[in-house]
């Protein structure tokens, strides 16, 4: 059976640890369990198991005695409980910067929390591709001089360490770097809390770079726009097919100079508004003539869409 430090989910380590000590002694059972763990309720195993009732901080305690935890082992098994039942973006950060200090003890094992770290800095991904852009030669103060911002030399060296830890970077014989492409079985309840960080963190480059770079350098614009849901999924389809065109320029690119950041946001920008059975709102909102609308489009055309 897996190592408790590997799992990223705590009602599955408790359905596996369940079924491996049923298949080592039939008369294992729940019963047994709540004895060890001093539980009254017959059904509160099967229960959190099946999602139907999640632990207490001291049900969880109880959970840890009877399944005989270390006290190391304790901690993480709490601190699990707390990351999958959080309820705010925050609790689960905290959590996950928890967890993430824990080394599994499986040789050649990189538990999935160690991919939280990759996303959890702005600087990781954007080395991941300045180390293959030019020839820093390990000089990792010309490296952190590299990227806009700065970073320290000490972030430079400890994100390369990463990289190479991770598999996402290959050091080449003559001293250069590959990308590498690492199986990454993470689950989205790991990476999206750190994904979200990040993605704040480029909205605030991004917005520095309105006055940071010239027009000749950057591109920002913006629309508004009314939209149904329908509308809405549809453009958030041209959105992926949009990246994915993007990607297809650069990988057919071989003389890669410089990088950059794509962020992409659209938002809602009002409430969703009832409508008549002729499709209008309920509200009486004036709406701008075909002409109008051209106008505007040709305006925001003309100009580059940008500031």
């Amino acid at each position: 059976m897996k190592k408790l430090e590997t799992y990223i989910d705590y009602r599955q380590f408790l359905l596996d640890t369940y079924l491996e000590r049923k298949k080592r002694s039939k008369s294992y059972s729940y019963r047994t369990f709540n004895q060890s763990a001093g539980i009254k309720s017959p059904s509160l195993y099967k229960e959190v198991v099946e999602g139907k009732r999640n632990l207490t901080p001291e049900t969880a305690a109880a959970f840890a005695k009877g399944l005989r935890l270390t006290a190391r082992e304790t901690h993480f098994f709490k601190t699990l409980v707390r990351f999958n039942q959080a309820q705010t973006e925050k609790e689960k950060l905290t959590c996950l910067e928890i967890l993430r200090g824990f080394k599994p003890f499986v040789k050649q094992t990189i538990i999935p929390f160690q991919f939280y770290e990759y996303y959890s800095k702005w600087h990781h991904s954007v080395v991941r591709e300045v180390a293959c852009t030019f020839n820093f030669k390990d000089d990792y103060l010309k490296l952190a001089h590299a990227l806009r911002p700065h970073i320290t030399k000490r972030q430079a060296r400890e994100s390369m360490e990463l990289l190479l830890r991770l598999g996402f970077l290959k050091k080449n014989k003559e001293g250069s770097y590959t990308q590498t492409n690492p199986s990454i079985t993470t689950g989205a309840e790991v990476i999206s809390p750190a994904v979200r960080a990040l993605n704040r963190e480029y909205a605030a480059m991004g917005k520095d770079a309105i006055d940071g770079y010239s027009p000749e350098k950057r591109d920002i614009s913006t629309l508004v726009l009314g939209v149904s849901k329908e509308s809405m999924e549809k453009i958030k389809q041209e959105i992926r097919e949009f990246k994915h065109r993007l990607f297809e320029i650069v990988n057919e690119d071989p003389d890669t100079d410089r990088v950059y950041a794509l962020n992409t946001q659209f938002f809602p920008l009002s409430d969703t508004f009832p409508l008549k059975p002729d499709g209008f709102s309920t509200e009486s909102v004036p709406r701008p003539s075909d002409k109008s609308l051209q106008n505007n489009m040709n305006h925001f055309l003309s100009s580059g869409g940008q500031s």
